[in-house]
């Protein structure tokens, strides 16, 4: 399945559900890597931020044999980041080489910091480094080189100090996590089978009935900005969500009316970069007809719920602006 034409942060957000979709994750990386060479493809995009999320894509197969690949797209992307943008590929990099086993190649990367007084500049990199060192087994190692950083030369910006100060307390908070899982904090091996082995949600989300299906009285419906997005991305979900967008609150308001009998009483806008990061998380296929039901199931950071049924003097749910009795309600009728 390729990437659209132009490519914008809504495609680098949804490029793992693409290589789901596909179930092969070369393709999609080898088209980024492309589109990371050619400017005229990318819309509001850096080549950096594209070599970065296919350094991802390949990071998120847990496989082993993939991570030199990965750390090898990392290493271009460091070289040829400009300033602003060496930090997000620094931070990509480190993690990609901690997850791989590579400590000195690690701390290969911090040195040079360690050698400077601290400054806003670099420390959030550090603290993104040292996080990703921790999650990886290299905490004690990881507070060192804080400690390091904190007793360097003199005369340094009190900000960095403090961010330095609470990467500390976060690694306190990672290696507590890694115990409560039975995972030991300062074993590598440990905590890479540790991240490895973290559940994907496939399973759960094929157990779920088809959209529009609802779960504990919620329905997930797209308002219209974000129902564009999506059909941007993927637009054969227009055969899952119904089309154009009319035709998507049409199915909403049908479901909801043919359902408060059965216990639905609740709808909840979705929004693009949840559902992005649900896919990513879980893995799922988004042309499964399962998927939408069990994203709004499963996303527990979905905005508030609206209450069903409006009231027909009540702004209509859809968001046009318009009351309920004289844009949905009325809809729904004339069908």
């Amino acid at each position: 399945m390729p990437l659209p034409e132009l490519v914008d942060y809504d495609t680098l957000l949804f490029a793992p559900a693409l290589a789901a979709r596909g179930r092969a994750v070369r393709p999609v990386v080898d088209e980024l890597l492309a589109v990371a060479n050619d400017p005229d493809r990318l819309q509001g995009v850096d080549p950096t931020l594209v070599r970065v999320r296919a350094a991802d894509l390949l990071s998120l197969e847990h496989d082993p044999a993939l991570l030199p690949d990965a750390v090898e797209i990392l290493r271009e992307a460091v070289a040829l980041a400009l300033p602003g943008e060496l930090g997000v590929a620094t931070d990509a990099l480190a993690r990609t080489l901690a997850e791989q086993g590579d400590f000195a190649a690690l701390d290969a990367l911090v040195q040079p910091l360690l050698r400077q007084r601290p400054s806003l500049s670099w420390a959030p990199t550090l603290m993104g480094i040292s996080a990703a060192a921790t999650i990886f087994g290299y905490g004690k190692q990881a507070s060192g080189w804080l400690d390091e950083a904190l007793a360097g030369p003199g005369g340094s910006d009190r900000t960095a100090r403090r961010v330095l100060a609470d990467a500390k307390e976060r690694l306190v908070k990672i290696r507590a996590t890694m115990t409560a899982d039975g995972c030991d904090p300062d074993d590598p091996a440990a905590a890479r089978a540790r991240w490895g082995s973290l559940p994907e949600a496939a399973a759960t989300v094929t157990s779920h009935p088809p959209w529009p299906a609802g779960h504990d009285g919620r329905l997930v419906w797209w308002p219209e900005p974000e129902y564009a997005r999506l059909m941007r991305q993927l637009p054969e979900l227009a055969t899952i969500l119904g089309a154009p967008w009319r035709g998507h609150t049409g199915r909403v308001q049908t479901a909801m009316a043919d359902g408060a009998t059965a216990g639905l009483h609740w709808l909840v806008a979705a929004e693009f970069g949840q559902f992005a990061g649900f896919l990513e998380w879980s893995r799922a296929d988004p042309l499964a007809s399962s998927t939408m039901t069990a994203f709004g199931a499963l996303a527990s950071t979905l905005p508030a719920p609206v209450r069903w049924p409006p009231k027909d003097r009540a702004l209509c749910w859809c968001g046009s602006g318009n009351r309920y009795r004289d844009c949905c309600a009325r809809q729904s009728a004339a069908a």
